[in-house]
This record gives structure tokens, sequence and C-alpha cells, in this order.
């Protein structure tokens, strides 16, 4: 996961536009450990983001200081890894793809297993990665500088290059073939810059080669800046392990020879070679003969030599040359002094070879191996250098007039000769031209020649400016046909090759342009009308149209208009004369369209549509229609979509648009029209109330006066047949029932069984009965739901008023009076009641207020109840 994160970290910086260094977070590196025995170190791994494991990639490994000691694994990379992180940083890691790796030591790197444990895992990280393992590197600050020292001396074989800083140490002798580039501050307080000057003193002092960067400033703590070293980067990722590097900073003996050691017949020494410090200036090179501390400056610096030198008989003279240049950090001052040695002995014995130049320098008494540099003379007049000749089997370049011989265990003549100095070609490419297009032009070029080399010549004709293309149709001889693509000044150049040199001549090509032709376009009622050039886009636009009328079409010559139906539009000018005409017509005005008032149905019902279109006849008289849907809550059905008069069919309730589309060909128009459907009505559930003689058929639910009682109950149904799962429940029981009720036809429809009886109560003893309420309840409603009551009850032929109060209660309560004296067909009737928490509807029943019966006597023949969603 770690390891994508990371890709998509540089991704994010190249996509978000211009990519700029950016540091890489502490989390995108991997917590990983590594064990021997039982000693566990922890470490973070950079994995680089590009990995491919078709290539291989080096090795940072970052030892850190004592502030950073521990086991969380965490400490080492803060602050960037003290500066160390910067080699892996977006600009860096594009440049140098590498992985990187912190271990965290618990105490101190002075452990003898550290080295092991780090060790083994690169080797484990080896096998998961294409690791290069002759491009370790190693690196670190104050204690862990004396780390990077020990890690150095503890295996010098192992590690390609070593960076320490603030700290010196180390066994000099194990390191005088190790590249090291080591920085310390003068005013470093925590740790000596003494000991990075004597460890650096011990390795230069056995003959070692090694860089140091010491500040005058910047105390103990100068790595973020010193990793950011202008030169430190690609010196660490040039190096390879076992192999001496050219990388600036570099200093090399190059002459007499570029070895570790030689043998010389006699003293004094003559000794050269360059210094490299990049761009930045090298202030000085100075010589050390380390035998007796003889030492002084030596002449130049990128080019540097030294004559002269004591070389002392029976000891080795370890000549050491040193240069020196900038910190690198102008604010805090110091040096960066790099060096090379080489280890002089004089022998007696040695042979010197005699070295003869004719015709150059370089002569004298040499021994075998010396590099020595030969020069030719200036060549004669007419004449120039061709080769070396003689003993040249030694010779760096015998094509070369200065260069090194090696010189072997004899004697050696060598000469310089000279050749006829060879001339280039002379070359006319001709007289400046003018012509005009469509013409092409002829060439005609001549060359010259001394016949040197080999007395053949090639020719190349080629476009050095214009404003346009030029192609040649033989461009590789003199005399050729130039074709061109537009108007404007040339530059063509002929140029001659004999082989070795080559010459060239230009000439002007003026090229004119192809004369303009203009045709006639001519407008009639409408506008465009000039003079054109073959090719060019006119737009031509109508007149506007006389009253009563519109643009129809454009007549004339239309083949190369854009669109012959259109009042504005472009016309292609032919290489003709045109004329087009502006046609009209009277003016179409789109039909007049009324969908019908808007409607209210219920379902199942249809809806009847009935529409009305006028129109002017235009275009061709006849007209078409169509109905369609705009919105609603389902799809709807037409009898006929395309006729005036139709019917339209609806699967669900809601508010439907409808619309009526007219159109007479061209020209269309539309009106819409509401319809809303309100849903079909549940069936009604009807209650009979009284004897048990009159039964009440056709699927109504009877309650006799043998169910007066409280607690009997009904299950009821609806008036379909269907079961309701709604229960009704006497909660308070009645006294009797009563047959004297109507048997007349009533404007309810109810039957005769259902209007003559009642159940009744009374608040005065009668018959032995006392009553003064009575009641009963709907248990099994749907809360979704409002129910409607509609009472019912007759008593006749009496002259007293027999008022009954109802009173419904559910959510909400109602309370109904009817007085059921003489009555046929009044009612009274709820409107909606939502019912109670528990699906309830309670009914009491006694007399009401106007009741002025003696005994009291109220009364309930039937009930009606019906059910609708509640909105």
């Amino acid at each position: 996961m770690k390891k994508a994160i990371a890709l998509m970290f540089v991704m994010t910086m190249v996509l978000s536009g211009t990519v700029f260094a950016a540091s890489v977070p502490a989390d995108q590196l991997e917590h990983r450990s590594v064990t021997i025995g039982s000693t566990t170190m922890p470490y973070r791994l950079f994995v680089p983001p590009t990995y491919n494991s078709s290539s291989k990639y080096p090795i940072v490994v970052f030892l850190h200081g004592k502030g950073e000691i521990g086991t969380d694994n965490e400490l080492q990379l803060k602050n960037n890894g003290n500066g160390s992180m910067y080699f892996i940083d977006t600009t860096n890691q594009a440049a140098y793809p590498m992985f990187y790796i912190a271990p965290q030591a618990a105490y101190t790197w002075r452990e003898t297993t550290h080295l092991d444990l780090l060790k083994k895992a690169i080797q484990e990280l080896s096998v998961e990665f294409n690791l290069d393992m002759d491009r370790i590197y190693l690196t670190g600050i104050s204690m862990g500088g004396y780390g990077t020292w020990r890690f150095l001396s503890q295996d010098p074989e192992y590690f390609a290059a070593g960076i320490p800083m603030s700290y010196g140490s180390g066994t000099a002798d194990k390191l005088i073939h190790q590249p090291i580039w080591a920085f310390h501050a003068a005013n470093d307080t925590v740790v000596s810059v003494g000991s990075t000057d004597n460890a650096v003193k011990r390795v230069r002092d056995l003959g070692g080669s090694i860089t140091y960067t010491r500040f005058d400033l910047g105390g103990h703590g100068i790595w973020s800046t010193a990793y950011k070293n202008p030169l430190l980067l690609q010196w660490m990722m040039a190096q390879r392990r076992g192999v001496r590097n050219a990388t600036k900073p570099l200093l090399t003996i190059e002459q007499p020879v570029n070895a570790d050691s030689m043998e010389i017949a006699q003293s004094p020494l003559s000794i050269s070679g360059t210094a490299n410090l990049g761009t930045y200036e090298i202030t000085g090179v100075e010589w050390k003969n380390l035998y007796n501390g003889t030492k002084g400056a030596a002449t130049g610096t990128s080019n540097w030599s030294k004559t002269g030198i004591q070389i002392f008989p029976d000891a080795n003279n370890l000549i050491q040359i040193t240069a020196t240049g900038t910190s690198f950090v102008a604010s805090w001052g110091g040096k960066t002094t790099f060096n090379d040695c080489i280890n002089v002995t004089l022998n007696a014995g040695l042979v010197p070879y005699t070295l003869t130049v004719n015709s150059g320098n370089g002569d004298g008494q040499y021994e075998a191996g010396i590099s020595v540099t030969v020069t030719a003379d200036a060549a004669p007049a007419g004449k120039e250098f061709d080769s070396w000749t003689g003993d040249i089997a030694n010779l760096a370049s015998p094509s070369s007039a200065s260069t090194t011989l090696i010189m072997p265990a004899a004697n050696v003549t060598i000469s310089a000769s000279y050749r006829t100095t060879n001339q280039a070609p002379v070359v006319n490419a001709g007289l400046d031209q003018n012509i005009t297009l469509p013409a092409a032009t002829s060439l005609q070029g001549s060359v010259t020649d001394d016949g040197l080399p080999s007395g053949t010549i090639s020719y190349q004709w080629s476009l050095v400016s214009g404003p346009g293309a030029v192609s040649f149709s033989a461009p590789t001889t003199l005399s050729t046909v130039a074709n061109f693509a537009s108007a404007g000044s040339y530059v063509i150049r002929l140029t001659a090759n004999d082989g070795e040199k080559s010459t060239s001549d230009d000439i002007t090509v003026t090229v004119n342009p192809q004369p303009v032709i203009y045709y006639t376009l001519a407008v009639n009622n409408g506008n465009g009308d000039g003079q054109y050039e073959a090719g060019i886009s006119v737009t031509v636009t109508a007149d506007a149209a006389p009253s009563g009328k519109e643009f129809d079409s454009w007549t004339g010559d239309i083949a190369n208009l854009a669109s012959h139906s259109s009042a504005s539009t472009t016309l292609i000018m032919p290489a003709a004369n045109v004329t087009i005409s502006a046609s009209y017509r009277t003016t179409n005005h789109a039909p007049v369209v009324n969908a019908g008032l808007d409607q209210i149905i219920t379902l199942p019902a249809a809806a009847s549509l009935q529409g009305v279109v006028t129109d002017d006849g235009l275009p061709s008289g006849t007209l078409s229609y169509q109905w369609s849907l705009v919105s609603g809550p389902d799809a709807v059905i037409f009898s006929d979509a395309t006729a005036l008069s139709t019917t339209v069919g609806f699967a669900a309730e809601g508010s439907y648009i409808l619309c009526l589309t007219a159109n007479d060909g061209v020209l269309s128009s539309s009106d819409n029209v509401i319809i809303t459907v309100d849903p079909e009505p549940l069936p009604a559930i009807l209650v009979d109330f009284g004897n048990d003689a009159y039964i009440s058929s056709d699927n109504w639910n009877n309650l006799t006066a043998g169910d007066r009682l409280a607690d009997s109950y009904l299950d009821l149904i609806d008036s379909e047949g269907v079961s309701t799962n709604v229960r009704l429940t006497v909660t308070d029981s009645f006294a009797g029932a009563n047959t004297s009720g109507t048997t007349a036809v009533n404007e309810l429809g109810l039957p005769a069984s259902a209007s003559r009886d009642s159940l009744i109560g009374n608040d005065m003893l009668f018959g032995g009965q006392l009553e003064p309420t009575a009641g009963f309840k709907l248990e099994g409603l749907s809360p979704d739901m409002l129910y409607t009551l509609t009472f019912y009850a007759s008593r006749m032929n009496v002259t007293d008023n027999r008022e009954t109060q109802y009173t419904v209660g559910g959510e909400t309560a109602e309370i109904l009076y009817l007085d059921a004296s003489n009555n046929i067909s009044n009612t009274v009737t709820t409107s909606g009641i939502r019912p109670d928490s528990n699906g309830e509807i309670n009914v009491a029943i006694q007399k009401g207020p106007n009741n002025n019966n003696s005994f009291g006597f109220y009364y309930i023949g039937a009930v009606i109840i019906e059910a609708e969603p509640a909105q």
C-alpha cells in the first residue's frame, strides 16, 4: 500500500502542472525490521515510485544521530531525515531513482551486530527488489557519522562510497581505496572538527584520495545544507564498488603515469595532471612529499604541473597533490580539498630509452611505462598534418597532431608527415531569380575543386528560409527545378562536399503571387453583390419579406449555395459570374389549438377529450393532430391519439397533463389540459342493527337483539362480501330492539329489513330495562385511512322528539344528532376520522338534548362505514 501511495504522490505532482522539487513525507516510507538471533533492528524503506523490476537500483543507507535513538521506527526520519531525504525528493528521484533505508539504533552504532543486521536487511530486499549491489552508499550524521566511518572500516569492500558528517573516526588503512566525501564545521561545539581533520589526514597520509568540505561556520547541525551540495548527489551516484571513478570533485595525476606507484631512474621528478571542480573555481593546487615533508605550490589549477620534486633513494616517496576550492556555502566560509597520491621510488637500475620525434617535439630519455606527450611541428605553407609514421604501436592517436605515447622497453622513432592542404570546393548557385506562381524555376549551379582528397564531389540543394515549402526535382544534382507552394522571398542554398570539406552559395528567388481574377455575383432581392475571387465564401441575405409574405427560397445559379432554403446563407464563388434571386411566399401561421377544459374523474372511468383547432389553410390545407402525455404518475392509453375527439384511460390516480399538438406540415402549436384522476372508492361496510326477525341480506352485517349485550361482536365484511379484518364489538349494552321503523323506500336505498328495526336504549325504567347509554367499537382499522360513519334510525307513528346523540371518537371526536321520530330518509354523517393508535374508533349512543320522550328512548338502525386514504 505504501508503494501505491508513493506513486500517487509523485503522479499528483506531475499532473498538477509544472513539476517541481517536493519532499517525500515520512509516512510514505514503509515500516520494516530485520532480526538476527534475539536482536531486531527496525528500519524505514523508501521504494522508488517508478520502480521497474527490469532495472537495477542503487541504495542509500542513512545512519541517524544520538538524538534519534530508540525503537519507535519514527525518530530517525524527523526533520526530513535531518536533510538526507533530499536525495529522494521528486526532482532527484526523476534523475536518480533510488532506494533509501533508514535503520534505527536503540543506543549507539558501536555494536558489531549493526552492520550484520544492515547487510541482512539489504540481502532480504535484494530478493524482493532488483538492487544494484555495486552501488550501496552509506551516509550518517553526528553519531551516525561515526557509524559511517566504522561500517566503512569494518567492510571496505561492501560499500561503493561513504558520506560521514560531523564526526571523524575509522581505520585509515582500510579506507585508502574507499571513495569518501566528509563534512564538518570548525565551530562544532558538540564533536570537535579535529576528529574529521585527523581521520582525513590519516587516510591521505597512507596514499588515499578523499574529499573533505570543512566549513568555518555552521555548528554541529550542518546536515540539511551539506546534503544539498550541488556536486554531492552526482558524485555519489557515479561511484561503483571497486571502481576508480572520474567524477568531480576529482584530482588526477596523469604524467608521468596515471597509477598508484612508479619507479624512476633518477631524481628530480616532473609531475602534472588535472583538477576538476565543475563550474566552481579551484583556488590552488599544492604538492607534498610525505617522506620528508617538503611541499609547495604547483603551477596552474585545472591543468597543473610541478617540476624538480626531489625523490629520495631507498624510500617510498609518497607524493600527495591536493586541490583547494569552495565550501559551496559562502555564508559559512571554509573550503573543500580533494587529492591524489602516487608512490615514487628511485631505481638506478632502470634503463632509459630514447624517443626520437622527427618534425615534432617530445624527444628525450624515458623509462618504460612513462606517458609522453608528442606534438607535430606547424605544417609548411600549403600543407597540413596528415599522420605519425614509424614506431607508432604505442601512440594514442596516430592521426592527431598532438597525442600521447606510452614508452615501451625500446628506443622509438616517430615522424610527423604532412599532405597538401585540401581546399574546399568553390560553389556558385547561379543568379537571383524573380518568378510568378504557378511557374517553377530552373536552377543551374557550378562547382570547381582541387580534386582532393578523392576527386569526388557531392551536391545538395536546400531551403534556407522562406514562407513556405520548396520541392526540388533533383536535389543532389547541379541542375534541378524548384517548385514553390506560396508567394514570398526564398533563400535557396547549393552545398558541395569533397569528402572532407564543404562550402555553399545562396541565391534569392522572389516568388510573386498568381494574378487574381474577379467574378461578378448579382443578388436580386438581397445583398451580397460584388466582385470576388473564385473560392471565396460570400454571405448572401434576402431582403425583408413584404407584408404578409415570408422568405421561400433562392433561385438561379444556386449550385454553390450552402442552403437554398435559408434567407441568410453562404455561397462559395465559382470561377464564373453568378446571379441568384430571393423568392417569397404568403406567410404561413401556426394552427390555433384548444385542448378543452380541465377535468376531474374517478377511477375506473375514462376521460373524454374534445380538441378544437383552427388554421389558415397554409401551406397545404392538411392538419395532423397528436395527443401526448406531458406528465403524470403513470402511463395513459388514448383510444385514438391522432383524432381531435378521443378518450383516454388511466392506470393510477393523480394529476395528469395531456397535450394536443396540431401541425400544418411546416408549423405546429400545442395546448395542454389537466385531468385530475381520483382513486376508485373502497367498498363500504353495511351494518344493520335490529330484531332477529328482520335480517338484511346482500352482504349486510346484522347485529341483532340477541347480540345487544356488551362484548358481543361481529367480524365485518364489505359490500362485496370480502372480509375486512374489522371487528364490531358491543362495548355498552343496548336495552332491546324496536321494529316500528319505516318500510317506505328511502333516498339511501336502505332495504326495509334495515330501516324498520333498531336497537334501542332508555334512561327511564321501561319493561324492566334501563340502559341510559349504549355503544360499540370498531377494531382492526388502518391508521393510514380516514373513516366516514353515516347513522340512520327510524321510529314511525310517534308525536314526540326522540333525538339520538352519537359520539364518535378515534384520533379525533365528533358528536352527531338524529331525530328518529317519523324519519324516512334523514341521516347524519361524520367527517373523515382517523383511528386511534390502537386502530380503533368508539361510538357512544344516548338520547339527544332535544329528546322529550318520557322514557328517553334513543335508536340506531343502520351504519354505513366508508374509508379513504389519509392525505
